[in-house]
């Protein structure tokens, strides 16, 4: 892509599309993720020697509602002005996730 206009618009598009593609499942991805965490905690009630499980749930959902907050953030306006900001921190909060399913 050269510097004239068009392609430097379509450059400035990339980012928010690929955050709208993110955004596309974050909804069915936190319902499955808790339904996921209330089978797993149901299922091994019994067997806890600790509260560490009940940590980690909560550490969970605090992650998961992070998600929900930037989702919800990006109906607003302004939102993809800064979407290198958003996409970073959306992977931040992402990877989290990730980390915490693998503490289980």
């Amino acid at each position: 892509m050269s510097n004239n206009p068009a392609d430097i618009d379509k450059k400035s598009q990339i980012l928010p599309d690929q955050l709208k593609i993110l955004f596309a499942n974050i909804i069915p991805n936190t319902f499955g993720s808790v339904l996921i965490m209330i089978i797993y905690l149901w299922s091994f009630n019994g067997s806890f020697e600790s509260n560490i499980q009940y940590y980690w749930a909560g550490g969970m959902i605090i992650a998961l509602a992070g998600r929900l907050c930037i989702y919800k953030l990006s109906r607003k306006e302004k939102f993809y002005d800064k979407s290198k900001k958003w996409l970073l921190i959306y992977t931040a909060v992402t990877f989290l996730i990730g980390l915490t399913w693998g503490l289980v």
